[in-house]
């Protein structure tokens, strides 16, 4: 019997993770440009990193179930970002890889009728240079998001953009790079059995426990 309340109670526990979902995105860069007062400054556009026709591709990850950390201006509310990953080629990847969670806003904008999803990520280069990323995802339907909520297992997004942001500390200017982007959700199999099947299991159990005493 101890068994099979150890075994229930990590149904539960598997159970209540059942809101973390992954999303995976990937799209084509746009041509770079930059805002500088500094026209004299010879660096190369996002330092060489970032160039029209690159290839991206990225995933994140958050809880659908988590209680927002607050709620913005606007309507929308924030949550915590769980997991951020983004590869584009063999440079880039070799200095992105400690990626900063921000935070992903989920909006529930009904006077004007749409459903977004945004997530920020950042990345310090070095000490003079900082990567942000935004990536915004609209919803199909504009209730889709109702309460501030993304619905578990939701993938049905009308279109989504990618931005990326190049600051540089040391000179007054801002390299930007701009892509559309297709985003869906991952579809692995899943580690987390539903709650229908936890429950025959240990019946199951429970069953082979009874006659192995009898």
């Amino acid at each position: 019997m101890k068994f099979l309340l150890a075994l229930a109670l990590s149904l539960c526990t598997l159970t209540a993770n059942a809101g973390i979902v992954t999303y995976s995105f990937a799209g084509v860069f746009e041509e770079p440009s930059r805002f500088s007062r500094n026209e004299s400054n010879d660096e190369p556009l996002m330092l060489g990193l970032i160039q029209a026709g690159d290839r991206f591709s990225g995933r994140f990850t958050f809880d659908t179930t988590s209680a927002p950390d607050g709620y913005g201006l606007g309507p929308w509310a924030i949550y915590p970002l769980l997991g951020f990953e983004m590869h584009v080629s063999e440079r880039f990847d070799s200095v992105a890889s400690a990626w900063q969670l921000h935070s992903i806003s989920v909006t529930d904008d009904k006077e004007r009728g749409y459903g977004e999803l945004v997530v920020n990520a950042g990345l310090r280069l070095d000490p003079a240079h900082t990567l942000g990323v935004v990536l915004r995802i609209e919803a199909s339907e504009s209730t889709a998001f109702d309460g501030f909520r993304v619905p578990d297992g939701y993938d049905d997004f009308y279109g989504a953009g990618l931005f990326m942001s190049l600051y540089h500390y040391d000179h007054p200017m801002i390299d930007q790079v701009a892509a559309s982007a297709q985003v869906a959700l991952d579809r692995a199999p899943s580690a987390i059995p539903e709650p229908a099947t936890g429950l025959l299991l240990l019946a199951g159990l429970a069953g082979l426990a009874c006659l192995r005493r009898r």
